[in-house]
């Protein structure tokens, strides 16, 4: 699948402005909520005619250490070539945690991919504490919800 209008749709100066808007709690013009789980709340934004998820971690600014290595690890899965994973992009702030990848609208209850996805992934040596939440684009599933990554 072609992702290039998701990265050329990404202005991180722009990004970090809304999610600093966001999270004082001034909705933005285009930034409607999707939903908040327990440590990421998910935005929906549309930059050029491109959808995308914003994710915020919930503990504005105090990105603990933890936070930190998970979006660093988030960064590194991917930027790797891994099936089921989307281009997630992590955004540098200080103050706080937040990656951004395309939206995905579709649900999937149960993916015939996702068994080989995480094997790979675990010889990666990367793996999700949680059950992995899967949508899907034009008939390709994705994992969309990467606040349990791990290593090890």
């Amino acid at each position: 699948m072609d992702f290039s209008g998701f990265y050329r749709a990404l202005d991180s100066s722009k990004l970090l402005t809304m999610v600093e808007k966001i999270t004082i709690g001034t909705n933005p013009h285009g930034v409607r909520l999707l939903g908040a789980g327990y440590h990421f709340s998910a935005y929906l934004y549309s930059a050029d005619g491109v959808e995308m998820v914003i994710k915020i971690a919930h503990d504005y600014g105090n990105v603990t250490p933890s936070k930190r290595e998970l979006l660093e690890n988030i960064g590194i899965i991917g930027r790797m070539d891994l099936p089921m994973v989307p281009p997630l992009v992590t955004l540098d702030s200080d103050s706080f945690a937040v990656y951004l990848m395309p939206f995905f609208p579709n649900y999937v209850a149960s993916s015939p991919f996702l068994s080989n996805a995480l094997q790979v992934m675990k010889r990666q040596n990367y793996y999700l504490r949680d059950i992995p939440q899967v949508r899907s684009l034009f008939g390709e599933h994705f994992i969309v919800d990467w606040s349990d990554l791990c290593t090890g």
